[in-house]
């Protein structure tokens, strides 16, 4: 499913989630989603995978990504979806462009708009690295082991 409860209200997104779900459980299918909503990815999916210009960026469950994010484009998104908890905070947004995916990126697609990217990162795609459990990211910034 392709954004399949963008742009409707929220009963009308809850009852076809809800009902997605039961679907899962009834007819032992498994449900693949495309979305940039967070609170559906939160309240309905097990596992997620980032990904950015076609590339994988993280992969784990709901809690990992969504409590530990260790790759910047996912802290990014995270830091740009409104929390309903705590104090109210100004939205932020990942600065930069898409890539002109019509050029070959001999290094991590997300370096030009990442903070935290060097020369490394512009010239070596960096290798998926296990954080713990199934948790994985692929960033250069990325340590292995529980605790990422």
């Amino acid at each position: 499913m392709d954004e399949a409860t963008t742009a409707l209200d929220v009963v009308t997104q809850g009852q076809i989630l809800d009902e997605l779900m039961e679907m899962e459980k009834t007819m032992s299918i498994t449900r693949l989603m495309i979305t940039h909503d967070l609170s559906v990815v939160a309240t309905s999916c097990k596992k997620i995978l980032v990904l950015y210009a076609g590339r994988l960026m993280e992969f784990g469950t709901v809690e990992d990504i969504l409590k530990n994010p260790q790759h910047p484009y996912t802290q990014g998104l995270i830091a740009s979806f409104p929390s309903l908890y705590g104090e109210k905070t100004a939205l932020k947004s990942i600065p930069g462009i898409l890539p002109d995916m019509s050029k070959e990126c001999p290094g991590c697609i997300f370096a030009p708009r990442c903070p935290y990217a060097d020369e490394r990162c512009y010239a070596q795609r960096p290798a998926d690295v296990e954080l713990g459990g199934i948790h994985r990211a692929a960033c250069h910034r990325c340590k292995g082991g529980a605790n990422g």
